[in-house]
């Protein structure tokens, strides 16, 4: 009988055929729009995956309070009974989903000028849709992580990235403008949902209870979005971050930023973000072998990054002049520190779920804060472009990173004390 394959397989294949559409759409829309459309683009998906990446919070408490089963008591707060907690996950998401709705097309006002003055109603409608629709996938995703469906959470990363890079195919192929673009972004995740859970809703419906009643969950969801947000500044919110504070600078040198940091470090960063809530559940279940089993990821995460950072800094140069035919240039030098860095943000999206799973959700916020205040600190520092980018990349996640360190040093102190 063949052996099936692990969890963290399931969640590898499935980060890699998401990365591979990514991929797909960060390729085709340059290649297709120039660098002056490419910008507002960029801008755009950025903005809608800083509020993605601060939501993905949800997605990591709901990982730590689900456990396969029903309750048999009244767990956590202790305000609920039994059977409130085996509907809070269905209760909690409609209610997030419609304040993130509310909240973001509220706020889109402010923002969408900054990147397409006039336009703010139209993209702000997309953006909180695509927003208010992820609420529902965080929440079941991190149901599935917490009961161990990884077969399930696959086909959901898989059919969403996938059904993106067709929806954004498509729109170019008829000439959509931005409007239309943003919409081909935002419809994937509640379509996505449609289309897998007939397929899951079997094995998850009843087999799940929460930790915790809807008012703590709230309160633990709260701090995890607010970390959550802090990896959006670091990761999927940079290109739009160092748009705003980059005004007056060239547009061509900027698009070429953008691309750069988004290509030479997603093939490290995506996977440790795919992997957020396994390494919490792997840390959380690990016993007395947690502090090995974390030592040994980071260092890991160092060495692959050091690798691929040789590797681009060698011939990244020469694969963006054979994919865009010399439209974008950057060094070698350049490249090899953005995959660096990237190092830097893999090693802190590790410590980050070791916090997480011993409870500690003031250190895990306090680490991911540290490091966005940094990172946006040294991106308003008066410096060329280029420079700035790769300091603000790489002392912000170093000073999160250090953050989560000296809490988990307290921890295992703490821990050795209570033995002898």
């Amino acid at each position: 009988m063949a052996r099936k394959p692990s969890g963290l397989t399931l969640i590898l294949i499935a980060t890699a055929v998401a990365g591979a559409a990514g991929y797909g759409i960060q390729i085709l829309v340059p290649a297709a729009v120039g660098p002056d459309a490419f910008v507002v683009f960029a801008a755009f998906w950025s903005a809608l995956y800083l509020v993605i990446s601060a939501l993905s919070g949800v997605q990591q408490e709901f990982t730590r309070a689900t456990r396969p089963g029903l309750s048999v008591e009244a767990q956590g707060d202790g305000s609920a009974p039994a059977q409130v907690h085996r509907h809070v996950a269905r209760t909690f998401a409609a209610l997030a989903a419609g304040m993130v709705f509310i909240v973001v097309t509220a706020t889109g006002y402010l923002w969408v000028p900054l990147v397409i003055p006039g336009r703010s109603f139209a993209l702000a409608i997309p953006l909180a849709f695509g927003a208010a629709s992820y609420v529902l996938v965080a929440t079941l995703c991190g149901t599935l992580y917490g009961i161990k469906r990884f077969a399930a959470l696959a086909w959901l990363t898989s059919v969403d990235s996938v059904l993106r890079l067709i929806a954004i195919s498509i729109s170019l192929l008829l000439g959509a403008d931005i409007i239309g673009l943003a919409w081909a972004i935002a419809v994937p995740f509640p379509l996505t949902i449609v289309l897998v859970w007939g397929f899951i809703r079997r094995g998850l419906v009843g087999a799940s209870r929460v930790d915790s009643g809807l008012r703590t969950l709230g309160w633990n969801s709260l701090r995890t979005v607010i970390a959550g947000a802090a990896t959006g500044v670091l990761i999927s919110g940079f290109p739009f971050l160092v748009t705003v504070t980059s005004v007056g600078s060239d547009k061509v040198q900027l698009a070429t930023l953008v691309l750069a940091v988004t290509l030479t470090r997603a093939p490290l960063i995506i996977p440790m973000l795919a992997l957020q809530s396994y390494l919490v559940v792997r840390f959380r279940d690990a016993g007395t072998r947690f502090w090995r089993e974390l030592v040994a990821v980071v260092l890991g995460v160092a060495a692959l990054a050091a690798a691929l950072g040789v590797v681009a800094w060698l011939i990244g140069p020469w694969v963006l002049d054979v994919v865009f035919g010399g439209k974008y240039v950057v060094g070698g030098a350049t490249l090899g520190i953005l995959v660096a860095s990237a190092g830097l943000t893999g090693a802190l999206c590790v410590s980050g779920p070791a916090v997480l799973a011993l409870g500690r959700h003031l250190n895990f916020t306090a680490g991911w804060v540290a490091a966005a205040a940094v990172t946006v600190a040294v991106l308003l520092l008066p410096l060329a472009l280029e420079p700035k980018a790769l300091l603000a990349l790489s002392l912000g996640p170093a000073a999160g990173f250090l953050v989560h360190v000296v809490a988990l040093s307290r921890i295992r102190r703490a821990a050795h004390r209570s033995v002898d």
